[in-house]
């Protein structure tokens, strides 16, 4: 039982590992894990179908050869002569073990894709189609149609309005396709509803990611030796650390403004810098 178990959630756990990847990606795109996810399910569904074929011919080989080599036998559990609650899995080992767990393990599967990534998560998608990247790739029709379902899903008013404003200028002014969502917060002044928007696609988390980011942070930040800084330098501290790439971009810069906020501090402190 744990042999088949294993190769099974082997088999499928690689399948989903480049969309676990994604997901931990600071610059994740969504759409690409999106459409990846609706071509694992084509391919699941395509497995559930032909549940037997494929157990047959990709699964309980290798288990059986694995079983060989770790001298284990493959046996049926012990059935009851009389089942109340439910009726006895008959059949081979093979048909056991398919009927009881991959034929389950693959529904199961299917349905929680499905759930995080159906039709009717749809709209919380769309509202990363208002960067720049993913309005070049949409038609203004279909990019309208986006739209409405975005204003349906959160009730943001104009923003169809101030979206195809939105949509016509980048086609115009193109900003950087590079640019990041917090970065366009500041692009989209003169577009409030735009605005709301982007800012509401900030705080949808996809996984615990970015949350398990600010963990690791705080720990390689407050030491032992830090334990009674202020809240505002460890904040501060944390800032520099997660974004250290800003930082050596900008390091003249930030290292002028220390030096003229320390001189101004009435205190006579010594000021040592080190590069």
């Amino acid at each position: 039982m744990f042999l088949i178990c294993l190769k099974i959630i082997a088999k499928y756990s690689a399948m989903l590992e480049p969309v676990t990847q994604l997901l931990q990606a600071v610059d994740m795109d969504m759409f690409g894990v999106r459409n990846h996810i609706d071509l694992l399910l084509k391919a699941f569904r395509a497995h559930r179908e032909g549940a037997e074929r494929v157990f047959s011919e990709d699964i309980m080989p290798e288990v059986k050869t694995l079983a060989d080599k770790l001298g284990v036998d493959l046996t049926v559990p012990r059935r009851c002569a009389r089942q109340i609650h439910r009726s006895n899995v008959g059949g081979t080992i093979e048909e056991y073990y398919r009927r009881t767990t991959y034929i389950p393990y693959m529904d199961s599967l299917i349905q929680s894709l499905e759930i995080r990534f159906g039709d009717s998560n749809k709209p919380y998608f769309n509202i990363f189609k208002l960067h720049p990247k993913e309005m070049q790739q949409t038609e203004r029709g279909e990019f309208k149609h986006i739209v409405l379902s975005v204003k349906e899903m959160y009730g943001i008013d104009n923003l169809v309005e101030e979206s195809l404003a939105w949509y016509d200028l980048q086609r115009h002014m193109p900003l950087s396709s590079s640019l990041g969502m917090i970065e366009l917060v500041k692009h989209t002044n003169m577009f409030p509803a735009v605005r709301k928007a982007i800012l509401i696609a900030l705080t949808l988390p996809a996984t615990s990611c970015e949350v398990e980011r600010s963990f690791s942070t705080l720990r390689r930040v407050k030491t032992w030796l830090r334990t009674t800084m202020s809240d505002q330098r460890l904040s501060g501290i944390c800032m520099l650390s997660v974004h250290r790439d800003k930082i050596k971009q900008q390091k003249n810069v930030l290292i002028n403004k220390i030096i003229d906020k320390f001189g101004r501090d009435p205190r006579r402190l010594q000021f040592l810098f080190q590069e």
